[in-house]
């Protein structure tokens, strides 16, 4: 997996992602068929709305976003279409009594990203090459970040939920904060967010409906897209921290962020951290 370094601005830092990537990212918006995109995205109302909203509610984004497609050479708005088209997924957080584990089922076609941001929270992060937020992430602070997509009711807003991640790992080292955040953040319904910290608390937020709602940690574990079995061997499992990591990877939940500053981008591999 590729190493992406963003540094500075949101739009520098979309514009090292942008040039780093670009040949996946215009393969991604369809190769030769950028236009035949372009000229779809101009016919829809509902597009034109999401784009609306991601500059008004997520402006860093919008930036991020801007300048990627510059250093790319696609139309932002192919890169805005493509914000909600990602892959069902399950996500966990295990507080243990040696340590927090998160764990997600991995994206296909995901980079890591090392984000230097001006003047905010650096973070190490997996996204999707076209994407601006992350999938999982944590930053400089410990705050870990996770987001599972599905798709949801039409709503007031229009701009996805996921995008909450990057603002999160960017403004946030708490999750008391962060989910106050996201429960009074505008955004479209769908999908779901769970976030940990160095302190050891966990909390999520369930999107999936019209109304918002807080999800707490109940003995330890929080999840969405697991079974119920699932979530009942991880809270047997909260003393054997080892024994949790193999029961995420059984699950479909092999990719790992803890707050000490990593990610395990897989079952086998080594962990990545934050500060190397």
């Amino acid at each position: 997996m590729r190493v992406v370094e963003c540094e500075g601005a949101p739009r520098d830092c979309g514009g090292d992602q942008g040039r780093a990537l670009r040949d996946a990212i215009v393969a991604a918006c369809g190769g030769g068929g950028v236009a035949t995109l372009w000229r779809a995205w101009r016919s829809g109302a509902e597009a034109r709305r999401q784009a609306r909203d991601v500059r008004r509610y997520f402006p860093h984004q919008a930036e991020w976003l801007e300048g990627m497609a510059r250093a790319a050479g696609v139309p932002t708005h192919a890169l805005i279409a493509g914000l909600a088209d990602t892959p069902e997924t399950a996500i966990a957080v295990v507080v243990t009594d040696d340590g927090v584990r998160v764990g997600a089922t991995a994206v296909p076609d995901s980079t890591l990203r090392r984000v230097a941001p001006e003047g905010r929270f650096g973070a190490l992060e997996l996204a999707a090459v076209t994407a601006s937020q992350p999938w999982l992430g944590v930053n400089a602070s410990g705050l870990v970040v996770a987001f599972a997509a599905r798709p949801g009711p039409k709503g007031r807003f229009a701009a996805p939920a996921a995008m909450l991640a990057r603002d999160c790992l960017e403004r946030f080292e708490a999750v008391g904060p962060a989910l106050e955040w996201c429960l009074s953040r505008p955004a479209a319904p769908g999908g779901a967010m769970l976030l940990a910290d160095a302190a050891g608390v966990a909390a999520g937020v369930d999107f999936s409906g019209a109304e918002r709602r807080a999800l707490p940690e109940d003995d330890g574990v929080l999840a969405f897209g697991l079974g119920d079995d699932v979530v009942a061997e991880l809270r047997k499992q909260r003393h054997d921290l080892a024994a949790v990591e193999r029961s995420l990877a059984a699950a479909g939940t092999p990719v790992l962020a803890d707050p000490a500053g990593r990610l395990r981008p897989s079952a086998v591999a080594d962990w990545t951290s934050l500060e190397a």
